[in-house]
């Protein structure tokens, strides 16, 4: 299973390394960090930098995407063009722009479905 976590500017730290510390021992997964471009990106407070491994055209079809949240993603909700709101060309990842109603707009596989059949209203 291939899980993909794209980073940009300004992005919160912890929504993409918490998820990728936990995501990374599933049996069988492969986590990559992925960009626009690979290299550093720094994140909202500016003090840290966190590294894009591959770029969106390597990652075409992950199979779970895990988006961080942060000031980065004003970009996204504003309109402004963004290879993020390009990418990935999958049926089952996330759409743009993001749902409000957690969990019902996500969609799972199958091995990792358990977090939606608890606490879901």
């Amino acid at each position: 299973m291939q899980i993909a976590t794209p980073l940009f500017e300004q992005l919160t730290a912890l929504d993409g390394i918490g998820p990728h510390e936990v995501l990374q021992r599933l049996p069988d997964a492969t986590v990559v960090f992925v960009g626009d471009k690979k290299g550093e990106i720094r994140t909202d407070n500016g003090f840290l930098g966190l590294t894009v491994d591959a770029g969106y055209d390597e990652v075409p079809t992950p199979d779970v995407i895990v988006v961080p949240g942060g000031i980065g993603t004003r970009a996204f909700v504003d309109g402004e063009q963004h290879d993020l709101l390009d990418w990935p060309s999958c049926p089952r990842c996330l759409s743009w722009p993001p749902c409000l109603s957690w969990p019902s707009c996500l969609s799972w596989p199958p091995r990792l479905s358990w977090p939606l059949q608890r606490n879901t209203t």
